[in-house]
């Protein structure tokens, strides 16, 4: 009645080739991947190829997880509290939505609906370029001298903890988000490039109000809401 397919993004499209032609009929499927552009226009095709067009996909992207991996780090909590992205496409319906939206509701996840190209947007902007970020702080402050891990504390580790998650995993997020990633990168570069000449010019006003308004915007982001199940 509902399949949930959690693999990498590369994966997705042969899982579905494959079972398709098993399928009950009126069959919801959903996935947790980290892209749904490519994800959701990829179910749709397979499942027009496939002639099901008794089954429907909703595309899902719950926002839980660490840069541990394995059944060891494992949590029965992974998804309370957290937000989950549900992207419909063209071979989804009104009731297999609500399907995919009542079990992610039940793990706990506070859902929100996006479509499919605004959810890649968004996430560029809060996981895929915070990802290399991180990687480059690590870079920049390792790469040469490592004396600076001696001297790391909570700060430096908090900000630079999801570069400790698999490469071949965010490379081929990355690279299936190529377009928003660029973006929002290069966005990100323009923000950072006024601050190496308010530094030589001793412009304390102009970097005054640059930490501020980060401070007031990182204040305003509230901590997760946890569901009673």
């Amino acid at each position: 009645d509902l399949i949930v397919i959690a693999t990498p993004v590369g994966a997705l499209k042969s899982v579905l080739d494959m079972a398709l032609p098993y399928l009950a009929e009126d069959a919801v499927i959903t996935d947790v991947c980290s892209v749904k552009g490519v994800v959701v226009e990829t179910a749709d095709v397979a499942i027009a190829m496939a002639e099901r067009n008794d089954v429907a996909f909703v595309g899902a992207h719950p926002m839980a997880g660490s840069e541990l991996t394995g059944f060891a780090n494992a949590r029965a909590d992974l998804f309370s509290g957290a937000a989950c992205a549900i992207t419909p496409g063209k071979s989804s319906t009104a009731g297999a939505e609500k399907t995919v939206g009542e079990f992610w509701d039940c793990l706990g996840c506070n859902l929100i609906s996006l479509d499919p190209a605004d959810h890649d947007m968004l996430v560029a902007k809060i996981s895929h370029v915070p990802h290399l970020c991180a990687s480059a702080l690590v870079q920049t402050a390792m790469a040469d001298d490592m004396r600076a891990a001696q001297l790391a504390g909570t700060g430096f580790r908090d900000s630079t903890r999801i570069a400790m998650g698999s490469p071949a995993m965010w490379t081929e997020i990355l690279g299936e988000n190529r377009e928003a990633v660029s973006e929002i990168l290069s966005e990100h570069i323009k923000e950072l490039g006024d601050v190496p000449a308010k530094l030589k010019e001793n412009d304390n006003e102009g970097m005054g109000r640059f930490l501020n308004d980060a401070k007031n915007y990182r204040s305003a982001l509230t901590a997760p809401s946890k569901k009673e199940n």
